[in-house]
This record gives structure tokens, C-alpha cells and sequence, in this order.
């Protein structure tokens, strides 16, 4: 690998995580280290523990990390493996399918981190952005959702539209935002969340259904909200109106998932 500190054990690696490995070094971890040794600021050869590279949602340059300035590593142990603090933990105790994320400060970067046990190396991966900002965007589409619950048990058809729509545009908001865009104004602009929520669709990334009931909402809510175009109160079909609020129901519980 290079003498700017020991090869280790990637055999605990899957073929793409390999890869991934590869890159992480050459791009990231290899060249900080290099500069850091030519500064007389850090070992050679380096005794590798644990490495990280942050990623910033805002257009910031990534942050690079190694050993201590991690920081604290909380692992998850196998079921059934109880410690006590400051007993000692052995590589065969800890679930190394799950690497922790980031801290606090960091929420809403995407991370590469890796570990090194016993000369065995384990690695992380996350490319998903504002975490911290989209469990809050996500809870408030939860509550619109509930309020179109109601307005489609009263067939309070206006209501329904623009809360529904108001639930599924939140949760298009957070997919949106989970890839890496330096520009926040998506957070106030319903043109880019639909520009970058079609586009999610049209990759394959939400399934079609859901994009065509998020569009109908949207061509529904201002005829809906303002009567425009209308002589008479806004009216839909109860069948179509369930079909939507199943569909955004599916939306959300899948947003929810992906932004964990």
C-alpha cells in the first residue's frame, strides 16, 4: 500500500467495499497522511487505528481524520455480549456490520470511516446528506399526513389536497436534500424540489406511482386551495382520493427509511 504506515488485513471487505477502500486511500487518506509526515505532525510509519472523511452538504472541502481526531468510536457488541466500563473488548464480541456514524456536530455530512482491529480492517460508508435536517422535514410531513387523515374521513376535499400535498412535498423535500447540493435554497423553493424529486424518479430511485401521485397533488393544490377555475366547491373522487393518501402514506414510511 505504502510505507506511510503498515499494510492491514482487508479480507473482512466485501469485493465492492474493496473498492471503495481503494479509493478512499488514494483520494483521501493517503495524500493527508503523506502531507501531515512531511510536516513532521504526525508518525512514519503510521500505526493506523481509524480514519474518516466528511463530507459536507454545504460545498465546504471534505474533512479528513485519523486515529485520534475520530474520536470516540461507539461499537454495537453480538447479541448476548454485555461490558462493563473499562473491561476489555475483544474483535470477535462486536458487530462489525454496524459501524457507527457520525457525531452530533456532524448530522448532516455524508462519511467514509474506517477501523482497524487487531490489523483488520472494517469500513463504513454513507452518502446520505442532512440527516439531521430531514428528521425534522420528515416528523412535520407526518403531521400533515394525519391531517389530511382527517379531512378525507370528512370529505373536506380542499383540505385534503393541500395538506396531502403538503406531506408528500416535505418527504420530496428530504430525498432531495439527502444528495449533496451546496445550494440550500431547495429548502424554500418548490420548483427545485420538484426538478430534483422528477429527477430522482426518472434514475429509479422512487418508484413511479409515488412520483405521479406527488404531480397530481401538485397540479391539484391550487384549484384546490384557491377555487380556480371552479364556480363551486372543490370536489374529487373518493376512490382516487384514498389511491393518493395511500400512496404518499408509502412515500413517507420510505423516506423515512432511507434517511435513517
Amino acid at each position: 500500500m505504502s510505507d506511510s504506515f503498515p499494510q492491514a488485513d482487508r479480507t473482512s471487505l466485501k469485493p465492492k467495499e474493496q473498492g471503495t477502500l481503494e479509493q478512499f486511500m488514494e483520494l483521501f487518506l493517503l495524500p493527508y497522511i503523506k502531507k501531515r509526515q512531511s510536516e513532521g505532525t504526525m508518525p512514519k510509519p503510521l500505526q493506523l487505528k481509524a480514519a474518516r472523511v466528511i463530507f459536507f452538504p454545504d460545498g465546504r472541502d471534505y474533512l479528513v481524520q485519523v486515529n485520534e481526531e475520530v474520536g470516540v468510536v461507539l461499537l454495537k457488541y453480538k447479541d448476548g455480549v454485555n461490558k462493563d466500563v473499562g473491561e476489555p473488548v475483544y474483535e470477535h464480541e462486536v458487530d462489525w456490520s454496524h459501524i457507527p456514524g457520525l457525531p452530533e456536530e456532524y448530522k448532516d455530512c455524508g462519511h467514509i470511516t474506517l477501523i482497524v482491529v487487531n490489523g483488520v480492517m472494517y469500513l463504513s460508508f454513507d452518502a446520505v446528506y442532512n440527516k439531521g435536517v430531514n428528521q425534522k422535514l420528515i416528523a412535520t410531513a407526518r403531521q400533515f399526513y394525519d391531517t389530511a387523515a382527517y379531512a378525507l374521513s370528512k370529505k373536506q376535499w380542499s383540505s385534503f389536497i393541500d395538506n396531502l400535498f403538503s406531506a408528500a412535498e416535505l418527504a420530496a423535500k428530504c430525498i432531495v436534500l439527502s444528495s449533496l447540493i451546496p445550494d440550500r435554497k431547495i429548502l424554500d423553493d418548490h420548483n427545485l424540489i420538484q426538478e430534483g424529486f422528477t429527477k430522482f424518479g426518472k434514475n429509479g430511485n422512487v418508484q413511479k406511482d409515488l412520483t405521479k401521485a406527488f404531480h397530481k397533488l401538485r397540479n391539484e393544490r391550487v384549484p384546490a386551495r384557491y377555487l380556480k377555475g371552479k364556480d363551486d366547491m372543490y370536489t374529487m373522487n373518493e376512490t382516487e382520493a384514498k389511491t393518493l393518501y395511500e400512496r404518499v402514506g408509502l412515500l413517507i414510511m420510505e423516506t423515512e427509511k432511507y434517511i435513517k
